[in-house]
């Protein structure tokens, strides 16, 4: 008998439950959805007005899941692909728009997305998002 072999069976557990973690992933098992208010203080304020969203709630529940999976995704192992945040934020109309997509990223992943992005955007291309969400509008009028 070795001296690692009474380790085998927490590395076969460990194992395992990486696996079992990684296929919840990947099913989209352990992800959250979000409720989306309809108005209240939970809604970004510009200049005293609350911020709203610019798409209908049931076309929300169904896009901006999908845009939280877009920037989620869009850090690669090897290569990121920036083009997909970047889209996703294009998409947002308005500055609550950008909040959901915030809320929505933060449900489903346990982070944040700014400082998501910060682990694999430049300076230049944070800039860039930054500036896109600032020129947003707080309502369509």
């Amino acid at each position: 008998m070795n001296q690692f072999d009474k380790f085998i069976p927490f590395a076969t557990i460990a194992a395992v439950g990486g696996l079992a973690w990684f296929l919840a992933d990947l099913l989209g098992v352990n992800k959250k959805d979000v409720v989306i208010p309809d108005t209240g203080s939970s809604l970004p304020r510009e200049r005293g007005k609350t911020c709203m969203y610019s798409y209908p709630k049931d076309v929300a529940r169904k896009l901006f899941p999908q845009l939280a999976a877009q920037v989620y995704d869009a850090k690669g192992l090897f290569i990121d692909n920036e083009s997909k945040v970047i889209d996703a934020f294009n998409r947002c109309k308005t500055k609550g728009d950008v909040y959901l997509l915030a809320q929505m990223f933060s449900a489903r992943y346990s982070m944040n997305i700014y400082e998501y992005l910060n682990t694999f955007m430049n300076d230049r291309q944070l800039t860039i998002v930054k500036n896109r969400v600032a020129a947003l509008p707080c309502n369509l009028k």
